[in-house]
C-alpha cells in the first residue's frame, strides 16, 4: 500500500541465503510440491521447469529454503516500489562473495554484515586480501549513505538505483560492480507471483 516511509533505502540479499543447504537433508518431494502448488496453483510446472525439479529434485529443493523466502521478497519489494509515484529512491545490492573455510557456505544469510561494519579482521574464517578490500568499499558505500542518503562516491563504482530502465544492483563479491537482474529465475518467479498476488 505504499505505507513506509518514503525516504532512500539500501535493500539486498546475498546468493545463499540458505547456506545450510549443503548440509541438510532435504524435505520430501512430496512434501515440497503440496507446499509449492498451494503457493503458486496452476503455474506449479512452470516453476518445477525454472528450479530442474524433473532433473534433480533433492537438488532443486535444497536451493530454496530462506532463498526462497529473502530473495524474492527483496525483488518484490524493489519492484514495487517502482509503481508508487514519487518515491526516494532504492539501491539494491546482491553480495556473492563466498566466505571461505573448511565448511563453506557460500555467500551464506549476514555473510554481508561482517563487511558492512568493517568487522572482518574478528570473523572466524580464514579471510584475505580481497576480503579486507571490499570490507572498506561497503563500509565506505554504507557511511555515504548515512550521512548524505546516496551511497555514490568518486572513489568507487557508481552505483545505480533500482529503476524500470535498471533493475539491477551492486554486486558485491569478487568482482565490485553493477549486475543486471540480480537473483536466479527461481528468486524473480517467486517475486513476480507476489505481485501479482498482493
Amino acid at each position: 500500500k505504499g505505507l513506509h516511509k518514503n525516504i532512500p533505502y539500501i535493500i539486498g540479499t546475498t546468493a545463499h541465503e540458505y547456506g545450510a543447504e549443503r548440509y541438510q537433508k532435504p524435505q520430501s518431494s512430496q512434501d515440497f510440491l503440496v507446499s509449492y502448488k498451494s503457493k503458486f496453483g496452476d503455474r506449479i510446472d512452470d516453476f518445477l521447469e525454472i528450479i530442474g525439479f524433473k532433473d534433480d529434485p533433492n537438488r532443486a529443493i535444497l536451493q530454496g529454503g530462506l532463498n526462497d523466502m529473502i530473495q524474492p521478497g527483496v525483488l518484490a519489494w524493489c519492484e514495487h516500489e517502482l509503481i508508487l509515484k514519487d518515491r526516494a529512491p532504492t539501491w539494491l545490492y546482491y553480495f556473492t562473495r563466498e566466505l571461505p573455510g573448511e565448511m563453506p557456505a557460500g555467500a551464506y544469510h549476514s555473510a554481508e554484515l561482517w563487511y558492512v561494519f568493517q568487522t572482518v579482521h574478528r570473523c572466524y574464517r580464514p579471510l584475505c586480501g580481497i576480503d579486507f578490500d571490499l570490507s572498506i568499499a561497503m563500509n565506505k558505500m554504507w557511511a555515504n549513505f548515512v550521512k548524505n542518503g546516496n551511497p555514490n562516491s568518486k572513489d568507487l563504482p557508481y552505483w545505480e538505483t533500482y529503476s524500470t530502465t535498471s533493475r539491477s544492483g551492486m554486486e558485491f563479491g569478487d568482482r565490485l560492480g553493477m549486475i543486471a537482474y540480480p537473483g536466479s529465475a527461481r528468486s524473480r518467479f517467486i517475486a513476480n507471483i507476489t505481485l501479482e498476488q498482493n
